[in-house]
């Protein structure tokens, strides 16, 4: 009876740190259950992509002796309190604690731990004992720091599930935080001026950083040297390849902050170059991706700044007649249905009309003519009667 009820309190110790010290969410291996004897643990640990790379240690810390929850003898020195925890955050303070003490003391377990592929790049940590034993995963101090901090995990093995099923084999996804990178990246866009839509590759930029004179080098009036109320300063040349791709898309990042311009050396085929200068101010950090469905360069994490820069396409100029490769175009003659009704205002009408004019003006004086004629001839022809008659 006795021998029960410690093993009750054992097994209620166990998942009272299952909830509290993880610090994680832990689940089951229940996809492909990994095949492993009781004795040989193994923690899997699921990280963020873009947290590849990041190392994690691994420390045995203590484990449970007569029903309470006890550090060993490397770790008892820290004087970290792990038994009578009643909330995750007093389990996380005390994993903090832990791995402040670790990375101090330079302590961490020779268990083997390792990479694999995947949308969550897991760290493996294999071999590992499950009677009862607590352990401390912890990210390496100064490696990958500046992209992925990773919050440090207890976990005892074995671990009893909400199910109350006792395993060998955890999975649980890393808590991190992702700092603020400490440079910019800025998107530049090429459009079409009559159309945004339409994006332009083939632009090419130089970019410029704005740098004053702080070791007072420079003169006034020298070439290249300006002056504003921050003192003397010139613009260096940080990349003068930057070419937008099939998406009309250039991107930098890694930008130190300060003030930069972009300066377009060559326009896109087609299009008249835009000699304005583009100046853009990078104070806060950010990072870009290529997006995996569309291929674009889109923001990714912080504050990226975004650009559109537009041109305006070459109008060519209007065919000329001294242009025999490419003669104008004759005009294009009317209906045949419709030439016997001209519309009042076409000037073939007015030609038209002139035409008949004359016409009629001709025969009106072909017509008088020959009356004319034909009474003169009457005239005369009396006249010449009278005479005969006389005689």
């Amino acid at each position: 009876m006795i021998k029960k009820k410690f093993a009750g309190k054992v097994l209620a110790l166990m998942v009272l740190l299952c909830v509290l010290l993880t610090g994680s969410v832990l689940t089951a291996w229940a996809e492909e259950p990994l095949t492993a004897e009781p004795d040989n643990g193994m923690i899997r640990v699921n990280l963020p992509t873009f947290a590849s790379g990041t190392t994690l240690k691994l420390a045995e810390v203590g484990g449970i002796d007569n029903g309470t929850i006890t550090l060993n003898d490397r770790f008892a020195p820290s004087g970290v309190v792990i038994s009578g925890l009643t909330e995750a955050s007093q389990a996380q303070e005390a994993a903090e604690q832990l791995t402040a003490y670790a990375a101090e003391h330079e302590i961490a377990d020779a268990w083997e731990s390792f990479y694999d592929s995947g949308d969550k790049p897991p760290v493996y940590f294999t071999g590992l004992k499950a009677d009862n034993t607590l352990y401390l995963i912890y990210q390496e101090p100064n490696t990958n720091q500046k992209d992925i901090i990773i919050s440090p995990m207890l976990v005892l093995l074995p671990y009893v599930n909400a199910e109350g099923e006792t395993l060998t084999e955890v999975e649980l996804d890393a808590k991190y935080e992702r700092p603020l990178p400490d440079t910019g990246a800025v998107i530049l866009t090429k459009v079409d001026v009559r159309n945004h839509d339409i994006t332009l590759q083939g632009a090419e930029f130089r970019l410029e950083v704005k740098k004053y004179d702080t070791l007072g080098l420079l003169k006034a009036g020298d070439e290249g040297v300006y002056e504003d109320e921050g003192g003397l300063y010139y613009w260096e040349t940080v990349n003068e390849n930057l070419v937008t791709n099939d998406t009309g898309k250039l991107a930098v990042e890694g930008l130190p902050f300060g003030l930069y311009r972009f300066v377009e050396t060559k326009a896109p085929d087609g299009f008249l170059i835009n000699n304005t200068v583009i100046e853009v101010v990078v104070d806060k950090g950010g990072l870009y991706k290529l997006d995996p469905e569309t291929q674009e360069v889109v923001p990714d994490y912080g504050y990226v700044t975004s650009l559109m820069v537009e041109n305006t396409p070459i109008i060519p100029p209007p065919d000329t007649p001294s242009q025999p490769s490419e003669p104008s175009e004759p005009s294009q003659p009317s209906e045949p249905s419709e030439p016997s009704q001209p519309k009042p205002s076409e000037p073939s009408e007015t030609t038209q009309t002139g035409d008949n004019a004359s016409k009629y003006i001709i025969v009106g004086v072909i017509v008088g003519v020959s009356l004319v004629v034909v009474i003169l001839l009457i005239v005369l022809g009396k006249k010449g009667k009278k005479k005969d008659g006389d005689e």
